[in-house]
């Protein structure tokens, strides 16, 4: 599911779960970057979110679509 979906279903993420879901899209986005690529269409339609079993069902983002990276 999209980030965007998921807003869309359940409404805006808050607090903790907004700020490490945050820090995680964006440990992600530096985590490109150190390696040369920008991705430059960074958007809530380009985020999938997935449950991660292994920590209570964590929100885990993964950056998507890089057709003009």
């Amino acid at each position: 599911m999209t980030l965007h979906a998921f807003t869309n279903k359940y409404g805006f993420v808050r607090g903790d779960k907004v700020r490490q879901l945050l820090r995680d899209i964006l440990e992600g986005i530096q985590h490109l970057h150190e390696r040369g690529i920008m991705h430059r269409d960074i958007k809530l339609d380009n985020i999938m979110l997935r449950r991660d079993d292994l920590s209570e069902g964590k929100l885990v983002p993964i950056i998507m679509d890089f057709g003009l990276a």
